[in-house]
């Protein structure tokens, strides 16, 4: 959803003043018709100001910021929503919202023994003898590394941001030369 809204803000603006712009007959009005470079260039370097050359349409400067807030709320929105919710599944999955309620060994040396031999019958032979050749015959939960994954999460979000931008300033130049 943030990448839809980031694309859309930017790209989609984009493609909607290219049909807008085919739509109006300039001469009709006699003004000039207005550079989308310069609106592009106006909509990222001074938001909520257009240049003259650059009108398209009473309200674009409202119109504009609104687009431009959406996608600089979409790029944290796409670096934290997924490393957040994923931690928040490991923690659930681990048990740690109910930390207080497992008996330990200090607390009651029976019920953390009948713990660890109730996991113990439900493992069958073989089951348990991979398990211990693997681990050298320790249990461990799932590794979570939430640092790695914020880490390629925020390669992944730069790498779609500025294949966005570079995306825009290509096809921006492309209609520019046609």
């Amino acid at each position: 959803v943030p990448q839809a809204i980031f694309m859309l803000s930017i790209f989609g603006y984009l493609v909607f003043c290219i049909f807008y712009k085919w739509s109006i007959d300039w001469v009709a009005e006699e003004r000039v018709a207005p550079s989308l470079i310069t609106l592009l260039i106006s909509f990222f370097m001074s938001p909520g100001e257009v240049p003259a050359e650059a009108r398209l349409y009473a309200g674009q400067e409202r119109v504009q910021v609104l687009l431009l807030l959406l996608a600089f709320v979409a790029v944290p929105w796409m670096l934290l929503a997924k490393p957040l919710l994923l931690r928040r599944r490991h923690l659930a999955r681990a048990g740690y919202k109910n930390v207080a309620c497992r008996p330990t060994a200090r607390d009651d040396p029976a019920a953390a023994r009948g713990l660890l031999r109730s996991t113990r019958d439900h493992d069958t032979d073989e089951d348990s003898v991979s398990v211990a050749s693997s681990n050298n015959g320790k249990a461990y939960a799932e590794e979570f590394d939430f640092s790695e994954i914020m880490v390629h999460q925020v390669i992944h979000s730069i790498e779609y941001v500025l294949g966005c931008v570079s995306n825009t300033a290509s096809y921006l130049r492309l209609w520019a030369l046609s």
